[in-house]
């Protein structure tokens, strides 16, 4: 009887004992699906933050890239510059890069004073090299490196002879393939209706050698590799190892470079120890830079050759590989190095790494520094680590450095930051400070972050400020933002100003804003303005509107315009709005219009349209003109679809083409388009 009772008391106890366990563990179930819960709302507010950035990114480069059709430099130069440093992670970013250094570069030929212009060329020169050494792999790094060339020659030949090793092809940083005249690299942009890279552009496929059914073959081979890698492969090895001409192994190289097959690495390391050119031991190097495996052999090339251009080379392919071990070499480069180039390439390249202690060796780095050439790539590379500690420096740096330099960097840098307190420590620098170029780089600065206390900071600046750019500049700040009551306030000081430059800047802050009073008020302007230039401005910023109340707006603006100019941009305007209506007007305009440049900037935007309708238009209006120029805009159209009608379009009149340079975009474009057809056009002039 004991023995029962005993045995019912055990059993009572693990039943308790496995009913407190059992609410223990769905306590601990609990918890751990409240973490689930929070985490994946964590990860969805992450996933929207980064679609809105996106988003913005995307609308401020579409209003950066009107700027630049239209010759608007400084604005232009103001958008890509928001863009480069607040967006680094959207698909713009690079492309942003490039752009502001070319809107540099263009505005300086509008200046008058020889030494601004000189000094606006030199500034150009930061995003490139940017560009250039750190985004190697970057479809812009090489129209970079040819504007870098063209900028350096302009700075080279008014004396600034420190800028010669950028030119005749010893160009620092060559990244990616250098095909010189741009047949398979490629211009980006082209020359449109006289501005150089245009809001729509296409890619310049200019002639590189003497023989051109070398240099198709060159580009089929390389439209044939993205297609049908293991027919091309052997083809590239064998031009690699056999052919006499360093150019055609070069530009193998560089196909090459795009192969994941385990035989690439080897074959590169021969190449970049013991290829006799030169040209072709640089892309050899470019191209162990993709691999993470090639490290020790980089490291052993590096410290064994002599070349100084070279061994930048490999500091940019070391820069790439994300081990610890890559970083100290970098760190003894930074330290023991004499060679100031070299030095300058290691900063750089360990700016844009993300390991844990980098901030403290940045930091002691920038404090042991005596050249201020150098500590000023060290400021840039504190801009891009987010430890609060970067931040901190940054801000003594913008507070206490004597060199003026070096004290703008560090503020242009810390609006980059976005450290807790970051927007008290800008503004106290702004009203502490006397010097109009500080405060314009600190208006940029505070422009960039979202606390609503910038809003009114900058209006205040606005209406109070007694120099006149630094307001404009507030403006057009502001004009970046969404905040309630600022369309209220931008209206308010349009129809009470009569100053015309603050009027255009305020056409920009309405444009920029998504309320449809913005739209109506822009209408408004560009209809009734008398002043052409605002009239204009307006007309540029309601092309930002797509939607269908303005596609009819933009249609009664181009068929009332008299002024060619005005109707002109009414014409750009048509680029951004996707309304059939508008590609009706289009088609209508490329069917009867008699001016020939309006035509052809009709064709430009409507390429972009991938119906059936437009491909046949094309293909008839190209066999019908003897106009290249105009030729050359309906290849481009053609190339930007994909389809099989356009495909068979681009090779029948390819085999019809006699004109060689034509013909050679006609294959540029079929290679883009990884068409079972354009591929067997592709290898018949192969094996021809």
């Amino acid at each position: 009887m004991k023995r029962i009772k005993w045995i019912s008391v055990i059993l009572v106890f693990f039943l308790i004992l496995g009913g407190v366990l059992l609410a223990q563990q769905e306590e601990k179930s609990k918890q751990e699906r409240e973490k689930a819960r929070q985490a994946q709302q964590e990860a969805r507010e992450t996933e929207q933050k980064a679609r809105e950035a996106e988003q913005k990114a995307r609308e401020i480069y579409q209003k950066a890239k009107t700027y630049l059709y239209s010759k608007e430099w400084e604005r232009a130069i103001d958008s890509f510059y928001v863009l480069a440093d607040v967006y680094k992670a959207s698909e713009y970013f690079d492309d942003s890069l490039y752009w502001l250094g070319y809107s540099m570069y263009k505005h300086s030929t509008d200046l008058e004073s020889l030494e601004l212009q000189l000094k606006l060329q030199q500034e150009a020169f930061e995003p490139l090299n940017m560009l250039i050494e750190t985004y190697t792999q970057s479809s812009w790094a090489d129209d970079a490196m040819r504007l870098r060339i063209e900028l350096a020659k302009e700075l080279y030949e008014n004396g600034l002879h420190e800028y010669k090793r950028y030119i005749n092809g010893s160009v620092r940083g060559e990244i990616i393939g250098r095909v010189e005249g741009g047949v398979i690299g490629g211009v980006r942009g082209g020359i449109i209706g006289g501005v150089e890279g245009g809001v729509i552009g296409y890619t310049r496929a200019e002639p590189l050698d003497e023989d051109p059914e070398l240099e198709m073959k060159l580009v089929a081979l390389n439209a044939l590799m993205t297609m049908d890698q293991d027919e091309a492969f052997p083809l590239l090895v064998k031009i690699v190892k056999e052919d006499e001409n360093p150019k055609m192994r070069e530009r193998a190289v560089m196909i090459l470079s795009r192969s994941k097959k385990p035989e690439v690495l080897p074959l590169f390391i021969q190449l970049a120890t013991n290829d006799p050119n030169e040209e072709v031991r640089k892309m050899a190097v470019i191209s162990l830079g993709r691999s993470k495996e090639s490290l020790d052999a980089l490291l052993r090339i590096y410290d064994t050759t002599t070349d100084a251009e070279l061994k930048e080379y490999i500091i940019v392919s070391i820069g790439q590989n994300p081990s610890k071990k890559a970083q100290d070499k970098l760190l003894d480069i930074i330290k023991n190095d004499k060679d100031k180039d070299a030095k300058e390439r290691a900063i750089t390249m360990l700016g844009v790494r993300r390991r844990e202690g980098l901030t403290d060796v940045l930091i002691k780095l920038y404090d042991e520094m005596k050249d201020p050439e150098l500590k000023e790539r060290l400021i840039i590379a504190l801009g891009r680590d987010k430890d609060p500690k970067a931040g901190d420096k940054l801000f003594e740096i913008a507070k206490n450095e004597k060199n003026k330099e070096l004290k703008e960097r560090a503020i242009i840098m810390l609006g980059v930051t976005r450290g807790e307190g970051m927007l008290d420590k800008l503004m106290i620098l702004y009203d502490s400070t006397h010097d109009p170029e500080l405060k314009e780089r600190l208006i940029i600065g505070m422009g960039q972050g979202q606390d609503p206390r910038i809003t009114n900071k900058l209006f205040e600046i606005a209406l109070d400020e007694t120099n006149p750019e630094l307001s404009k500049r507030a403006i057009f700040m502001l004009s970046m933002k969404e905040r309630e009551g600022v369309l209220e306030k931008f209206i308010k000081l349009y129809d009470s100003t009569s100053d015309l430059e603050m009027k255009e800047h305020l056409i920009i802050g309405i444009g920029q804003n998504k309320d449809p009073r913005a739209s109506d008020k822009l209408f408004e302007i560009a209809k009734n303005e008398k002043n052409s230039k605002l009239q204009e401005r307006a007309i540029i910023m309601l092309s930002m509107d797509r939607s269908a109340k303005n596609a009819d707006r933009l249609i009664e603006l181009y068929d009332s315009m008299t002024d060619k100019e005005l109707k002109e941009r009414v014409l750009i305007g048509f680029y951004n709005n996707k309304n059939p209506k508008v590609r009706d007007k289009l088609i209508d305009i490329v069917k009867n219009e008699k001016n020939p440049e309006v035509q052809e900037r009709a064709i430009m935007i409507l390429g972009n349209e991938r119906s059936d309708e437009t491909i046949v238009l094309f293909a008839d209006l190209y066999e019908k003109t003897d106009d290249v120029e105009m030729k050359e805009r309906i290849i481009h159209a053609l190339g930007q679809n994909k389809s099989d009608l356009a495909v068979d379009k681009m090779i029948e009149l390819a085999r019809k083409e006699k004109n060689m340079e034509l013909k050679i975009k006609f294959v540029f474009y079929l290679g883009q388009s990884k068409n079972e057809r354009a591929i067997q056009f592709l290898k018949e002039i192969i094996e021809k």
